[in-house]
């Protein structure tokens, strides 16, 4: 059936209309419903008050009987309330700190992994591992890691040379970003074929495999 534009109109027209009929029959039940909130929250409030009267009388009265217990407690309460205040502000805070160093650290493993990684998806989720265990964000700075963890007196700049310098990565550094000119290895290694000139994406799935395993991660000092 062709929808004629006499039709569309009629069909708009209904629409409106049970809009508008579903609007009404709800509009009482949305204000009755803001209105129990409203009096719920004006409840609570007045509870809270005679509740921090009836603290204030007491603790007043305890004052004036030289009521030591009664004093000690409440300052307790108020000391513990006050730390778990503390702790979770703290918390909160951390939790920020926290995100916002991990992204300082992607967005540098980002900018290292594009520029000179190659176009590999293996290569590129291993090398961002690497860059980013090797940085951290200290008093707002950027500071270099060793392999232990330890702080180094390296720049960003130095670790980038001390990553496209070794021969561990070279199989996942852009030929063209290499100082030592791409991908070298050219061992031919329980049967699985030489690497010899080969970009480490173009290396099957047991050449990666035993790539790694020749060439562990070697640890360096500070």
């Amino acid at each position: 059936m062709e929808i004629t534009p006499e039709i569309q109109a009629i069909l708009d027209a209904q629409k409106a209309e049970i809009t508008a009929s579903f609007e009404e029959s709800t509009k009482g039940l949305k204000e009755s419903q803001q209105k129990l909130l409203a009096e719920k929250k004006a409840e609570q409030e007045k509870q809270q008050l005679l509740s921090e009267e009836a603290e204030a009388a007491r603790l007043a009265k305890a004052a004036q009987d030289k009521d030591v217990t009664t004093l000690s407690e409440s300052y307790e309460l108020k000391l513990a309330a006050e730390r778990e205040i503390h702790a979770t502000l703290q918390a909160e805070n951390e939790k920020l700190t926290s995100g916002i160093k991990q992204g300082k650290i992607s967005e540098l493993a980002n900018g290292f992994v594009s520029a000179n990684i190659v176009d590999d998806q293996f290569s590129r989720q291993a090398m961002q591992g690497v860059y980013s265990k090797r940085l951290d964000i200290r008093e707002g700075k950027t500071v270099v890691l060793d392999l232990e963890g330890n702080l180094t007196a390296l720049s960003v700049e130095d670790l980038n040379k001390e990553i496209m310098a070794s021969s561990i990565y070279a199989n996942h550094i852009k030929s063209n970003s290499s100082t030592g000119g791409g991908a070298t290895g050219s061992r031919t290694a329980n049967g699985v074929g030489s690497t010899k000139g080969k970009q480490f994406s173009e290396l099957t799935a047991e050449q990666k495999v035993q790539h790694l395993k020749d060439n562990p991660p070697k640890r360096t000092g500070t």
